[in-house]
């Protein structure tokens, strides 16, 4: 077949597609596919959850060791980023207490992050100045209670004894200490936080975590009712520590709540994963009119409409009169609907098919995707 000439300039903006191909893989594929002639671009973007430690460490951050509390509180050794040798550090929850922690299967009621307040303990005795946490990736629904306890904040239940980690112990909480969260934030005052999460999920109302999550990190519906009656009343007891804190704000309820002491407690910003790293990586500024950006994850789902990856390298290419092709594992029809009225969307390649299961099919991507897609793929050109 005769070599396509085309002089598009390519970029490859892919998520992690989960138990198969990492973003460097699929875009070996997408380099072998495409003309050797083509300008191609490669970015290692993350949306905020795992991952995006390595895509700090792409970009020349060091990784520097810590020992925390896992997902349901045993002692491990964990990797978080330093910005150079400046007093700037990056915390991935999914690397300290996230879902891939859990061997035995999920555990939503006790799973606690109690390891990111004793990374925050960590790293204020390091001399920190700015910490960054990546939330994406939890399996826990403590609403930051663990957090707090991390930092040596009793929280107590209605007889005055200290809760236990999680949900459980969430669901019991009366009081925060108040002589406690004075001593934190005086010896945190100087410290600025930026939460970078992968959903506009709040604490509470309509967009809560518990509505958008809690069913996929194991709660059943009964579960789910009682709580979201906990995270009201949890939300209570931060805006008594800060009456400007607002739970129905986006990006609180991020990793089942996490980031809500954050806002009640400390000097916090919020973003989302795609718009740090897009920065970061330069991408934001490289596309121009008539460029084709590639993307794509491993599923896509109702979720992946958020702040993730996909859809902001989409509407990426919209602003600035570009076209995207987009490779999934699975899609249900719904969403491939969606995709493809998406006005810079040229092409949907989904990998799994009818005829096989998607864990085959997500086996065999590669060669799929070679098999395919590479006509269909050079033809965009």
């Amino acid at each position: 077949m005769k070599p396509v000439e085309s002089k598009r300039r390519v970029h490859l903006v892919f998520d992690k597609f989960r138990g198969s191909l990492t973003q460097t893989e699929i875009n070996k594929v997408l380099k072998e596919i495409l003309p050797t002639t083509l300008e191609i671009n490669e970015y290692l973007i993350a949306d905020g959850g795992e991952g995006s430690l390595e895509a700090l460490f792409a970009l020349g951050w060091n990784s520097i060791e810590v020992v925390a509390a896992d997902t349901l509180g045993s002692t491990k050794k964990s990797r978080v980023a330093q910005h150079g040798e400046q007093p700037i550090y990056a915390i991935e929850l999914a690397e300290i207490c996230g879902v891939k922690w859990l061997t035995s299967g999920l555990d939503p009621l006790h799973s606690t992050t109690l390891g990111i307040g004793q990374t925050l303990e960590a790293l204020r005795k390091r001399g920190a100045k700015e910490i960054l946490l990546f939330s994406g990736g939890s399996a826990s629904n403590d609403g930051g209670l663990g957090v707090l306890q991390g930092l040596g904040i009793r929280v107590l239940d209605k007889n005055n004894s200290i809760v236990k980690f999680g949900l459980v112990g969430l669901k019991r909480a009366s009081v925060i200490n108040s002589e406690d969260i004075a001593r934190v934030q005086e010896l945190y005052s100087e410290i600025t936080f930026t939460m970078v999460h992968d959903t506009h999920a709040s604490l509470t109302g309509n967009e809560n975590c518990i509505n958008l999550f809690a069913q996929q990190k194991g709660l059943g519906r009964l579960s789910r009712y009682f709580a979201e009656q906990t995270f009201e009343k949890w939300a209570a007891l931060l805006q008594g520590i800060n009456s400007s804190f607002d739970p129905q704000k986006a990006g609180t309820g991020a990793a089942g709540g996490v980031t809500s002491p954050f806002s009640a407690l400390f000097n916090t910003k919020f973003t989302n994963g795609f718009d740090f790293f897009s920065q970061k990586t330069g991408l934001v500024n490289s596309i121009s009119p008539g460029d084709l950006l590639f993307t794509g994850e491993g599923k896509f789902d109702r979720t992946s409409r958020d702040k993730k990856i996909v859809m902001p390298t989409i509407q990426l290419a919209d602003r600035h009169s570009a076209d995207c092709a987009v490779i999934v594992g699975s899609i249900a029809q719904s969403e491939r609907n969606f995709l493809a009225n998406q006005p810079a969307v040229k092409k949907v390649c989904v990998i799994a098919d009818e005829t096989n299961s998607v864990e085959e099919s997500m086996s065999r991507a590669t060669d799929i995707i070679v098999k395919n897609f590479a006509d269909e793929i050079r033809g965009l050109l």
